[in-house]
């Protein structure tokens, strides 16, 4: 695949912790379409530094309907999205050169490699994304608090990594994971029980779930052994899930 082909993508929003660590690992790309959500810290001055940019602003609704704004500003056929705290890999981006798509692949879902504060983990739990993908054929909608993109067209997964990297304030991660979590409270109320995922119906089930993540990053994945870092995400997960446990709880009370 041609590089000039593709458009990456971001959105923004008081990400200056981030930002400039993702955009200097996109010196390759053409244009890099930045979509803001009225920052007030020193987000728009360090895109602004990286001469490949093209800086908008857009008042935040949806994760959604951001993102479809976002992408809609792309003017190549291919884009690839990007939250603000992930890098590409010199690795990957030596895959995506190396692909030949057909006509029936529209999208190409991209691993992770989870770091903390630089420190990368042997396991995590979030998933591949579909991350590479052709514009015209995808659209994203909203699920519960983060969004879904849905593709028209085969899709195949890639070997190399995004690594993830968040360095934003625990303070900030802490304020996200409540707003993240009121809007999943939204989706597994209206959702029938056998309707949800398997982690969706342990989370309704409410009380397990914050113990389970726990064990489960510790000891099954091992990141015990990890240190501070294992430590930080198996708690990190522990905490988002308590969260979301309280105001469960808090809707069964009203």
């Amino acid at each position: 695949m041609k590089l000039e082909d593709i458009t990456p993508v971001l959105l923004t929003c008081n990400e200056e912790a981030n930002i400039d660590r993702t955009l200097g690992r996109l010196t390759w790309a053409e244009s890099i379409i930045v979509l803001d959500s009225f920052s007030s810290d020193r987000t728009e001055s360090i895109c602004q530094d990286h001469p490949n940019i093209r800086f908008e602003r857009r008042k935040f609704d949806t994760h959604s309907q951001q993102w479809n704004a976002a992408v809609h500003l792309a003017k190549t056929p291919w884009v690839l999205s990007l939250d603000a705290d992930y890098q590409v890999t010199d690795q990957l981006l030596s895959e995506i050169r190396q692909i030949e798509p057909s006509l029936a692949i529209k999208g190409y879902a991209i691993p992770f490699l989870f770091a903390v504060t630089g420190f990368p983990l042997r396991a995590h739990l979030l998933p591949p994304r579909i991350a590479l993908f052709e514009k015209a054929s995808a659209v994203y909608i909203q699920d519960g608090h983060t969004q879904d993109l849905q593709v028209r067209g085969d899709v195949e997964t890639l070997n190399n990594p995004l690594i993830h990297d968040d360095r934003k304030p625990f303070e900030r991660w802490f304020a996200s994971q409540i707003k993240y979590a009121q809007l999943e409270v939204e989706k597994l109320s209206s959702t029938p029980f056998r309707q949800m995922t398997r982690q969706d119906q342990l989370r309704a089930l409410i009380l397990p779930a914050p113990v389970a993540v726990l064990f489960y990053t510790l000891f099954i994945k091992g990141l015990i052994l990890e240190g501070p870092a294992g430590w930080t995400y198996s708690l990190h997960r522990c905490i988002a899930e308590g969260v979301l446990s309280t105001l469960l709880i808090r809707k069964l009370l009203e």
